[in-house]
């Protein structure tokens, strides 16, 4: 295959603007070691509905799951539906109203290792997932293999022991001002890349370090009429977490795997 770079700037010609890399690998390439990724509209134009985010693409351009029109090929990793495209497929877009978007390269494999292996020790292994992969016959011998960075769980919500649905695992949240003190944004993410940088003395972990790790990107938390932006991670879908390595023993990819999926989608 030509190289991902350019084919996904021909995509992005074509679709009249970015796309970027999700979590979720295209089963198509075989490759453990060199996995591809279904991108997602970043402002580029879904050619079935004309969205701009949400939907996805094969990185060769000829299938599509859109999530908002319906067809008898249901996708049910995203709830979305398959549609397969031929090489002259046509967008149709306004690009009087195309807004700019910030797009980064993809980061170095040492960084997706740091960023992942953090990932997989904020949400570990559930039992349910456990269980499913004794039913597929591993032992927890070969699950333990890695440690904690084998296998992990990722869901944005749980239960707590009243019922009350709270979040899976806090990444962020606002404390608000007391006493005409200004807001207090605590995050784990820049939590973690501010201890790297007294710990190493290096100023290279500044709050953008994440850049290019897919997965992560600014959620905005609206408070007192201004809006923050805290980094987050958050998988296209949510189910078990399955990290894939290189040669060199480094985390550099993440593939969730949503539970209930029949086979054969």
């Amino acid at each position: 295959m030509q190289n991902l770079q350019s084919k996904y700037a021909e995509l992005e010609e074509k679709l009249g603007g970015a796309l970027r890399e999700t979590d979720m690998i295209d089963t198509d390439y075989k490759d453990p070691k060199h996995p591809v990724y279904w991108l997602e509209f970043y402002g580029a134009h879904c050619p079935i509905c004309g969205g701009t985010h949400w939907c996805m693409i094969n990185v060769t351009g000829t299938k599509v799951v859109c999530q908002r029109q319906a067809n008898n090929h249901p996708f049910q990793a995203t709830g979305g539906y398959m549609y397969y495209l031929d090489k002259n497929f046509k967008v149709s877009f306004d690009v009087s109203k195309q807004k700019p978007l910030i797009t980064h390269p993809k980061a170095k494999p040492e960084i997706l290792d740091m960023f992942y292996r953090a990932v997989m020790l904020c949400y570990p292994l559930c039992d349910k997932h456990r269980e499913n992969l004794h039913k597929r016959g591993m032992t927890d011998e070969m699950i333990n293999l890695r440690g904690k960075r084998a296998f992990g769980t990722y869901y944005p919500t749980k239960k707590d022991k009243d019922g009350n649905v709270v979040d899976y695992f806090s990444q962020a949240k606002i404390e608000p001002s007391r006493d005409g003190r200004p807001v207090k944004i605590i995050s784990l993410w820049n939590g973690m890349l501010d201890n790297l940088k007294i710990e190493t003395g290096n100023p290279k972990f500044t709050h953008d370090y994440w850049f290019g790790v897919p997965g992560f990107y600014n959620v905005e938390y609206p408070y007192n009429g201004k809006t923050y932006q805290i980094p987050k991670f958050a998988p296209k879908v949510f189910g078990m977490l399955v990290p894939f390595y290189n040669e060199y023993n480094q985390i550099i990819g993440m593939q969730s795997r949503v539970d209930h999926v029949k086979e054969g989608h």
